[in-house]
């Protein structure tokens, strides 16, 4: 068995005779299982005005925060700082991740996302930091990102909301969760 490479440690404050480009990231959902989107964008700095955006019909908040910080790394290259308002984000590359490689995966709940997105990262060598930031603070980049998820969960057509496997799927459409509570799903929960 081969040891898993290390993950650099998180770093709030990055000071550096090279420059960063500074990436702010969000993610946006219905509230458990349902459309989402994600974003992120520079606002400063030679790429400044550069962003993406992207949605889901069938998703969590925290899988589209995950999303956001994945495209931004496969976006931008050089070094790079995602400022993030997730601590499921943050803390997932730079705590975990060693974790999970080393348990081969067990038990990580994403790991269809987690996989490949940890895959760009360490293969980034360094490239990429990790910052936190309180969400909705007014902060314009964190703000800009926010727009950027929103809009982009509310772009996913509702014939594409829930599930794709058809008994999942016929599950959501009949309005009921697995869980059994009564949902009825409509264009109204999104707004």
């Amino acid at each position: 068995m081969t040891t898993p490479p290390k993950v650099p440690p998180a770093t709030p404050v990055v000071v550096t005779d090279r420059p960063y480009t500074t990436a702010y990231t969000d993610g946006s959902s219905t509230g458990g299982w349902g459309p989402g989107g994600w974003g992120w964008c520079v606002i400063e700095g030679p790429r400044a005005g550069a962003e993406g955006s992207g949605g889901c019909g069938w998703t969590t908040n925290q899988r589209e925060e995950l999303k956001a910080a994945h495209e931004a790394m496969l976006a931008i290259p050089g070094l790079l700082l995602i400022v993030a308002d997730s601590q499921y984000v943050i803390n997932g590359f730079t705590q975990w991740l060693n974790g999970w490689i080393r348990k081969d995966w067990a038990k990580v709940s994403n790991d269809d996302l987690w996989r490949p997105a940890a895959e760009t990262y360490l293969a980034r060598n360094g490239e990429v930091r990790f910052a936190w930031m309180k969400g909705h603070s007014g902060h314009p980049g964190n703000e800009r990102a926010d727009e950027l998820a929103g809009a982009a969960r509310l772009a996913v057509p509702f014939e594409e909301w829930g599930p794709t496997d058809p008994e999942q799927r016929a599950l959501y459409l009949s309005h009921k969760t697995p869980n059994g509570k009564y949902v009825k799903p409509t264009m109204e929960m999104t707004r």
